[in-house]
């Protein structure tokens, strides 16, 4: 096995350089309050483009609805598609409301079972099964996350955690059978 080579004096005795102090920039490397990152940049109260060219359409807009509408009004299907689009909200899909019981003193595993067979027979459509079910395993993560927090306080507490999630019991160390 070979040895391992000694440093070279250069490198035995080399350190970084502090990063210069840059008076325009605070602790974080962000710009400190009052420096602009760019000084040549646009001057206060400059507006956007984008802004100058509203402010334009907005000066004559009234005669632009104006003239539509009248198109519109004329029989222009195009203009009145405009004035439509606007004026009238798009519809969204709304879902019925589906007659379904579900059994939730069940467990999950067959409240889940009964949506599947609710959605298999067409009693359920599955858009709506779905939702439904994603919502189950929603509520089961919960339950999970809140007996997981009980179980750790308990053993925080010095005590020991029995039952199922929904019938906790506590029992102090001193009553707990070895």
């Amino acid at each position: 096995m070979s040895a391992i080579p000694e440093e070279p004096d250069w490198l035995r005795n080399w350190k970084a350089a502090p990063p210069p102090a840059d008076p325009k920039r605070a602790s974080g490397g962000t710009f400190a309050p009052g420096v602009s990152g760019n000084p040549q940049g646009m001057k206060p109260g400059t507006k956007h483009r984008r802004t100058l060219l509203a402010e334009q359409f907005d000066e004559g807009i009234e005669q632009i609805v104006a003239v539509v509408k009248a198109r519109a009004l004329e029989g222009d299907l195009q203009a009145a598609g405009l004035v439509l689009a606007r004026a009238v909200p798009p519809k969204r899909a709304v879902s019925e409301r589906t007659p379904f019981e579900l059994d939730t003193s069940k467990p999950a595993s067959d409240q889940a079972a009964q949506i599947l067979k609710a959605m298999a027979d067409g009693d359920l459509p599955v858009d709506v099964g779905h939702t439904v079910l994603a919502c189950l395993t929603a509520r089961v993560a919960l339950q999970q996350a809140e007996t997981l927090e009980d179980r750790l306080a308990a053993l925080e507490r010095g005590q020991h955690l029995t039952g199922t999630p929904s019938g906790i019991k506590f029992i102090p160390m001193e009553q707990q059978q070895p």
